[in-house]
């Protein structure tokens, strides 16, 4: 797998720690951005939008980092079975 997890973007994030505690404070109920950094959630499209506030990157980025991750992690699970399917349209 080349994708890294969301968290460890997020760890790498040299504002994390205060921007994390700032997050949570002002939306503990909805926001999950500890759970994401422990790797124990996905980001979600509230949470995306919370990062890209609190840090000033894109909300895309966010999103597009879970997505690329959860693409990498599909493969490997699916790639007997991708494998077995037929192609209807060359490519």
């Amino acid at each position: 797998m080349g994708s890294k997890p969301p968290f460890w973007v997020l760890l790498m994030a040299r504002q994390w720690p205060k921007t994390a505690c700032r997050v949570r404070q002002r939306s503990p109920k909805t926001c999950n951005s500890g759970e994401v950094v422990c790797g124990k959630r996905a980001i979600s499209i509230d949470t995306a939008l919370r990062l890209s506030k609190a840090l000033g990157v894109d909300d895309r980025f966010w999103i597009n980092v879970q997505i690329d991750y959860d693409l990498e992690v599909a493969r490997d699970l699916y790639a007997e079975a991708v494998a077995k399917v037929t192609t209807l349209v060359a490519s």
